[in-house]
Order: structure tokens, then sequence, then C-alpha cells
């Protein structure tokens, strides 16, 4: 493996663990998703959020996309928590 594509491989790895540490902040203000985790293969990105119902765990649901747009979705879910996180002491309706 050469210089270039280890410093690849160690940017896709730091920005897969940013996805990560993301994620698991918007957790505590979710109501329907009880953990997450992210992993990639060689194209792809996976998200699985571990959903709950009523008061049982129900089901999984995965995300995917390619890693070309890794990048963009930081930058969605990142909104998505600021969002939330500006939100978090309004009463739901």
């Amino acid at each position: 493996m050469s210089a270039a594509e280890n410093e690849t491989n160690v940017k896709l790895r730091q920005k897969i663990a940013y996805l990560q540490r993301l994620l698991t902040l918007r957790l505590r203000f979710m109501k329907y998703a009880t953990g997450v985790d992210v992993t990639f293969d060689d194209k792809t990105v996976y998200v699985k959020w571990d959903t709950k119902k009523g008061g049982r765990y129900f089901d999984e649901e995965t995300i995917e996309f390619p890693i070309a747009h890794l990048v963009r979705r930081i930058q969605h879910y990142r909104t998505k928590f600021r969002t939330e996180y500006l939100h978090r002491h309004e009463k739901n309706v």
C-alpha cells in the first residue's frame, strides 16, 4: 500500500469514527432509536439503527450509501443534530 493510499484509508476511518460519534450523540434526542452502529466496506457505508416499538426492542433499520457521499451525509446528520439540540426543551404536543 502506498503512502497516499494509506493516508486516504486513515482519513476515511477518521470520518467513519466521526460519523459514529455524531450519531451516538444524536441518540439522546431520538425517541425511536436505542443504538447505532456504523460500518463500511470498499464502496459502501452502513448505518444500522436499533429501533424500539413501545417498551420492547422491535427491529433494526439499515441505511446504506456510497463512500463518495460520506461528507454530504455527515453534513446532513450534523444539521439534524443541531436542529434537535436547539429544540430539545420544547414540549411535544
